[in-house]
């Protein structure tokens, strides 16, 4: 690299920050099987201490008007737990589940200019908070790990501010993970490691990893450190909801692997049974496991005991690069079917009872990769392999795309609901507004605000992963076709085009003030559709022109879908469940059609020649 290339390259490294974390930002890998949390049920109080304050309420609905400050109305019902602290009745609420190392999920909705929190062990604060579009963001944002207070000497010190803004606006469902581990103690009750945020994650976008805390912040129920706490919702402050509150509190003892033989055998097998018949070149006994017991480019079997420590269900994760097959007394888990792709996973879920299991494993040594790992009752994700058993790949140096005084403009696969999708255009707007657009369905598939995105997966050695990855907090819209006309008033919105089938005649795009607007046909129509930023530059608002030569009927667009449709009373629309906004309809009155799918928005188009405009804005 010449010296010209080094210094840009220190400059990119400077300009993103951490890398180790950026490039898993996005939370877009698909979900990985996972065994169930317990729930928190939300139908009474019976689960919680009792409150302090009676202004803690099951409710069944709420709704937050986004202009209005710490507005929070609600519906009877159940299943969301509410609080509207008042200044004669505050209190925080305690469950009567005490926990140490845990796995925390729950989505919260915050008024405008509400402040909360949800305290691990009663002790150590994660903060709620309306720190919508904020630029820069302190310890007392939402997300962020709150500051301590030292009494002694009247100081405020601590606390970690989140990595980016992945706040959602105000009055919106937000989702909420936290992986904890409680502070270690000896025998005599000496604490020998702090409190640790292993990872959070803010709407599906990691905010935190690996953060200590040093002691109980400040407002803890508690001002020393225990092995063991409830969990604490906040509510002296201000207003807030919950529901989905559910985890997984994690015990001591793991599965212990004994008694372990191993054969190495010349060449590589398709199938165990055709092993049987094989001498194997070298035997021997071991107490780790690991591929380098065998040899490359040949077959590897192990066979021993495992050791499970508590009767339940056991999620087993298999990764090979090679043929690979996995046995527990005698009966088929896992066959990779000679997957030689090291960064796919297998899963299996085993019931177990505590004590003796025999195992046996088959790998056929293709690509230097072995991978076992479980998840068990109150055991976390744990290897049972050594750690030079995982073929690590090297990650890409970053390649960003900037946006200082210009539109950027990016063609790259994105992975869009988890599967790759090779159609998307992404659309970088100075003032950290961007978007993907779907040149197949003719739709934005994702929004989001922040820096733009990462390229280097798609320049990489070959480029294989082809990956466009937005580096903002992306929120993902459904994939559907704008514009269609059903055959019947109840005929179902299609979730996909085909490209070879599409009903649409692409047109390409052109720049009007340096911002795409995109051209196509569909029938008898012709649409533009342009996407550009809204007046107060913290949205993006959508304007569609379709045109007729002729008068035609029954052309519907679709504004948004989701599993709940909620009408506003300023004529605005929470789309999904109060996933996001959609404002300042214009062009029609929009209507709310039900499937059994969940709910669509739709906009008719008049039966009329000539040009008819919707716009809206999309507010998240």
């Amino acid at each position: 690299m010449s010296r010209m290339g080094r210094d840009m390259h220190e400059r990119i490294k400077k300009w993103v920050g951490c890398w180790t974390c950026w490039l898993w930002l996005a939370g877009y890998a698909a979900a990985q099987p996972a065994l169930p949390y317990t729930k928190i049920p939300l139908d009474n109080f019976a689960a919680f201490q009792h409150p302090s304050a009676t202004t803690w309420r099951i409710v069944g609905g709420v709704m937050a008007d986004r202009h209005r400050e710490e507005d929070l109305q609600t519906t009877s019902g159940q299943g969301m737990l509410v609080v509207h602290p008042v200044v004669t009745n505050r209190g925080n609420l305690f469950t009567r589940m005490t926990h140490g190392d845990l796995e925390l999920e729950f989505d919260f909705l915050i008024p405008k200019g509400s402040n909360s929190g949800v305290y691990l062990q009663g002790r150590y604060e994660v903060q709620l908070l309306d720190s919508w579009r904020k630029d820069t963001l302190t310890n007392s944002d939402c997300g962020g790990l709150y500051q301590r207070y030292d009494d002694s000497t009247k100081t405020i010190f601590g606390g970690t501010a989140p990595m980016l803004n992945a706040s959602k606006a105000p009055g919106l469902w937000q989702h909420m993970y936290v992986r904890f581990r409680a502070p270690r103690f000896d025998a005599q009750g000496r604490k020998t490691a702090n409190a640790l945020f292993e990872e959070v994650k803010l709407n599906g976008v990691r905010i935190h990893l690996n953060k200590d805390a040093t002691g109980p912040t400040m407002s803890a129920a508690f001002p020393d450190e225990q092995p063991l706490g409830p969990l604490m919702f906040q509510g002296d402050h201000g207003p807030v909801a919950f529901r989905n509150i559910q985890y997984k509190a994690f015990t001591s003892g793991q599965i212990r692997l004994s008694n372990m033989q191993y054969k190495a055998y010349k060449g590589l097998y398709k199938s165990v049974e055709a092993m049987a018949d094989q001498t194997p070149v070298r035997t021997g006994t071991t107490d780790t496991l690991s591929w380098r017991l065998g040899d490359r480019k040949a077959q590897l079997a192990v066979e021993g005991d495992m050791e499970i420590p508590r009767s339940g269900d056991y999620l087993f994760r298999f990764v090979s690069g090679g043929w690979g097959w996995l046995f527990i007394d005698g009966k088929p888990v896992i066959d990779t079917k000679g997957n030689r792709d090291f960064e796919r996973s297998f899963y299996a879920t085993q019931t177990l009872t505590a004590g003796k299991h025999r195992f046996q494993l088959y790998y056929g040594n293709s690509d230097e990769s072995l991978v076992w790992y479980y998840e068990g009752p109150g055991i976390p994700w744990t290897p049972l392999t050594t750690p030079r058993s995982y073929r690590h790949t090297v990650e890409p140096e970053p390649l960003p795309v900037t946006v200082a005084d210009r539109t950027e403009l990016v063609r790259g696969f994105m992975l869009h609901a988890g599967k790759k999708n090779a159609y998307p255009i992404a659309v970088g707007i100075p003032g950290k507004l961007n978007y993907a657009y779907d040149l197949n369905t003719f739709s934005p598939i994702t929004v989001w605000q922040g820096p733009f995105a990462d390229v280097s997966n798609m320049w990489v050695e070959r480029g294989e992963k082809q990956l466009l990855m937005p580096l903002g907090a992306p929120m993902e819209l459904a994939n559907r076709p704008t514009v269609w006309q059903p055959e019947r008033a109840d005929s179902p919105w299609p979730d996909s085009v085909l490209i070879d089938q599409s009903p649409f005649t692409r047109s390409g795009y052109r720049l009007r003030n340096s911002l795409p607007v995109f051209y196509y046909s569909y029938k008898n129509w012709s649409v533009e559709d342009a996407i550009v930023p809204a007046a107060d530059r913290r949205n993006l608002t959508r304007t569609l022109t379709v045109s007729a030569d002729k008068p035609a009927s029954g052309l519907y667009c679709l504004l948004g879908s989701g599993s709940a449709i909620d009408p506003l009373a300023d004529g605005s629309y929470a789309i999904d469940g109060k996933r996001y906004y959609l404002e300042q309809i214009r062009g029609g009155k929009p209507v709310i059609r039900q499937t059994t799918k969940g709910y669509d928005l739709l906009m008719p188009v008049p039966a009329t020649s000539g040009k008819h405009t919707i716009t809206y804005t999309i507010v998240w």
